[in-house]
Order: structure tokens, then C-alpha cells, then sequence
């Protein structure tokens, strides 16, 4: 007796789903890349969502210090020259630039 570590979950409209680990589902039940690929395109295999990354910490201070800096040497007329330079929404400048302000009084 072989046993497969397969865990079925029900969803909205009596619709079920076979959870497993995506290196294993072929191997164990000896099913083709395709077979699994077209199982997954139906709806039946749902493998495990990634690991989130975590993310990198922003340093907010050196952040604010460069865009200061681009700011006054630039040839930006406004916040929103310099948004549109870094690619950034004018809203995340702003926001940066304001904190420097705060730190300043």
C-alpha cells in the first residue's frame, strides 16, 4: 500500500482542490509534467502559495538626504520634476521631503 500525503480542500460552489507539494505530485502518482499542468489549469492542483521574502528596510533618513540633495542640485523646478526623474510618485517625494523638515524644527 503506497501512501500519498494529499490534502483535498472544499471551496465555494462544491468545487475541490488537491493541495501538494509540486516536486512530489509526478513522482508519486506518476503523472507527466503535462498531466500536472493541465490538473492545475483546471482547477483541480493547487500547489502552496511561495514563502513571502521579507522585505528590505528602507533607510529613511539617507532616503531623505539624497532626494534633498537631487532636489537643490538638480535642475528640478518642483517635486514633481523630481518624481518623475526618480520614477517615484509625486506623493512618495513629497512625503520624504517633508519628514526632513520635521527633523529639522
Amino acid at each position: 500500500m503506497l501512501r500519498i500525503p494529499i490534502d483535498i480542500h472544499l471551496f465555494e460552489r462544491d468545487l475541490q482542490a488537491i493541495r501538494m507539494d509540486p516536486a512530489r505530485l509526478p513522482q508519486m502518482l506518476g503523472l507527466s509534467d503535462e498531466d500536472v499542468n493541465r490538473l492545475r489549469q483546471t482547477g483541480m492542483v493547487r500547489f502552496p502559495s511561495p514563502a513571502l521574502q521579507p522585505k528590505e528596510r528602507i533607510d529613511y533618513v539617507n532616503l531623505r538626504q539624497t532626494y534633498a540633495r537631487i532636489f537643490a542640485e538638480g535642475p528640478f523646478r518642483s517635486q514633481t520634476d523630481l518624481a518623475r526623474h526618480l520614477g517615484v510618485s509625486r506623493a512618495w517625494v513629497s512625503r520624504v521631503l517633508k519628514g526632513i523638515k520635521a527633523r529639522a524644527e
